[in-house]
């Protein structure tokens, strides 16, 4: 992100837009590797195993083509179901929420994750949707309050009207 906002201050050009696009796709590939190394870590610590970091890093390697494809089959998939008609392409979100976890924990690949997620998710749909959306909208709505209470306090320091 660093970098991708350094690239803003260069003059625009086709260049630019190539080094906007590269910089963003290896931010990407950079997210996905930590997702991978922060889920592993998660279990280590909820199973209470130890995990050496040369071990880590050789299961991030060999799992990251895997949760590649399965990123992109539930992309194909969710956005097959969003063209056809939104109500399935929102059924499909929630069916394979869990597919990049079974890949990583479960070492599913490909369409047997998707397949795995589904099952997970069957018999529970409006269980898995609610707390889908609860978690992240209760984490978006504590960071905006304690932000608006610091942006105030220091607007208030400062002497500038918080409106």
């Amino acid at each position: 992100m660093l970098f991708r906002s350094l690239v803003t201050f260069l003059p625009e050009s086709t260049l630019t837009d190539l080094l906007m696009v590269g910089l963003s796709v290896a931010e990407l590939f950079v997210v996905i590797w930590l997702a991978i190394a922060l889920t592993l870590i998660s279990q280590s610590l909820l199973t209470a195993t130890p995990l050496k970091q040369t071990v880590l890093q050789k299961r991030v390697k060999t799992l990251f083509a895997p949760v590649i494809l399965v990123i992109l089959f539930q992309l194909a998939i969710t956005l097959g179901g969003l063209i056809l008609f939104i109500i399935p392409g929102l059924l499909f979100v929630v069916w394979y929420l869990f597919a990049q976890i079974s890949a990583i924990l479960d070492k599913k690949e490909g369409m047997d994750a998707l397949r795995y997620s589904k099952t997970l998710v069957q018999g529970r749909y409006w269980n898995t949707v609610w707390r889908a959306l609860i978690v992240p909208l209760l984490i978006v709505f504590t960071y905006s309050f304690f932000l608006s209470i610091i942006l105030t306090f220091a607007a208030g320091i400062a002497g500038i009207d918080p409106l």
